[in-house]
């Protein structure tokens, strides 16, 4: 099956800095992909390049292939037409995502008049049925609220409707979860998983927690230092880690059932703007060997359908391995 939407080797540079490098997966339709990493890692920035929504001054190369066009050097108005009706983002803050002084029914109803031509009445109706879909409840009376008079969790179903209104082949998280207690995280991931099978739609979700992409997706990317480390099957990948800094992730997870405490990641990540040499990751792991700290490895598939960016990528060490588990 060929994929829906194909990154290959994107990069994304701010002068001399290179914030993104050289990032390469792919998404199927109806499947779901996980991109991972500690703050700073390049996630946000991978998924905002896109989309076309760079930082200014940013320049972005590389390949991003969606449905068989090519995206990176699109212009502006080109890639306006994509967004909201084929690729579609849930951003992470929502209250500074949705307009402050528009309604919530006016914001929702943009999408579908632009991208689908509805009319006014034809639109008011598709609203008023995406805020039944998503769990709002009374959807006439949230249609006419403002987002501050909505809770977070009711912004980001209403963001989660504004992503669905136009029914996107390709929908877009930007860690949405973040900012709501668990009871309402849970609410929304289930919303999200039935929302993109409903649909069909592709899902790629980008976190810093792992239990959350656990929950949703079937593959994973690990990302550190704005390049991809490790890829592959969700639990192949968190069960059997080919990567000290999927590992070290990994270890430093609260566990109930582990008879010792989380580990955290010693060291701050890596400063884009002053990479160590070698392999970006090597002053804070465990397992580095002399040759980590001149040479980095490049992101190779070290069995089927795994690759990893680490000179243990092939053997992947018992010690590694039971620790992450």
């Amino acid at each position: 099956m060929s994929a829906l939407l194909e990154v290959s080797d994107l990069s994304v540079s701010i002068g001399a800095t290179r914030l993104v490098q050289d990032v390469s997966f792919s998404l199927e339709e109806s499947s779901a992909l996980g991109l991972v990493g500690e703050s700073g890692s390049g996630k946000t920035l991978t998924l905002r390049a896109l989309l076309g929504l760079d930082p200014r001054g940013a320049r972005v190369t590389g390949s991003v292939m969606f449905a068989g066009e090519q995206l990176v050097g699109r212009g502006e108005r080109a890639m306006s037409r994509l967004r909201g009706a084929q690729l579609a983002m849930v951003f992470q803050d929502p209250m500074a995502a949705l307009n402050p002084v528009q309604r919530i029914g006016k914001q929702i109803a943009e999408g579908p008049r632009l991208h689908l031509g509805l009319g006014r009445a034809e639109a008011a109706a598709r609203t008023l049925e995406l805020l039944a879909k998503v769990g709002l409840p009374d959807p006439a009376a949230t249609a006419r609220r403002y987002p501050h008079q909505l809770s977070g969790g009711q912004r980001q179903r209403a963001m989660i409707a504004i992503a669905l209104a136009c029914e996107p082949k390709v929908v877009l998280c930007d860690e949405p979860t973040t900012a709501l207690d668990v009871t309402v995280q849970a609410q929304v991931l289930r919303l999200l998983h039935s929302a993109c099978s409903e649909l069909g739609a592709a899902l790629l979700f980008v976190s810093h927690d792992l239990a959350v992409v656990r929950q949703l997706c079937r593959q994973v990317a690990v990302m550190y230092a704005g390049r991809v480390v490790e890829s592959g099957p969700i639990e192949e990948v968190f069960g059997r880690p080919r990567h000290g800094y999927t590992a070290s992730l990994l270890r430093s997870l609260p566990d109930v059932d582990a008879p010792s405490e989380p580990q955290p990641i010693p060291g701050e990540p890596a400063n884009p703007r002053n990479p160590p040499p070698g392999c970006p990751f090597h002053p804070r792991c465990d397992y580095a060997l002399p040759d980590c700290a001149t040479e980095r490895p490049e992101l190779v598939e070290v069995m089927v359908g795994r690759r990893s960016a680490c000179v243990h990528g092939r053997t992947g060490l018992p010690e590694l391995e039971r620790m992450a588990r």
